[in-house]
């Protein structure tokens, strides 16, 4: 990378910044859109979160800020509200995020709710 455009990586430059990223935790960084794969692979940037769903990865968890998104309960990512709004009625939803939709006013779409329970020793 040289000094002129910091801000603007380069392609050869992604899978380092990838690696360096994964290695801190994206879940531990604020501001950085991540999605973990079933696999345990994380994918970071709305772009590569987008490509991978696009090549059929499956998802397990994630965090993606601006863009509203569901994921369903096998993994399918569902990106932007279109996309949200076209989920055939039989799929059951694990995460669901659709802040900031505008077309979406009516939801019928079941959503798997996971309490999390505390251990006492």
């Amino acid at each position: 990378m040289d000094n002129k455009d910091v801000t603007t990586f380069k392609d050869e430059h992604l899978p380092f910044a990838e690696n360096i990223l994964n290695e801190l935790k994206p879940e531990n960084i604020s501001g950085v859109d991540y999605a973990i794969s079933n696999d345990g692979d994380y994918y970071l940037g709305i772009d590569s979160i987008k490509n991978a769903s696009d090549n059929n990865v499956k998802f397990d968890s994630g965090k993606i800020g601006l863009s509203p998104y569901a994921v369903s309960k096998d993994g399918k990512l569902y990106l932007g509200e279109d996309a949200i709004k076209n989920i055939p009625e039989d799929v059951v939803l694990k995460d669901v995020n659709i802040n900031g939709c505008k077309n979406i006013t009516e939801w019928n779409h079941k959503v798997e709710v996971v309490f999390l329970q505390e251990t006492v020793v």
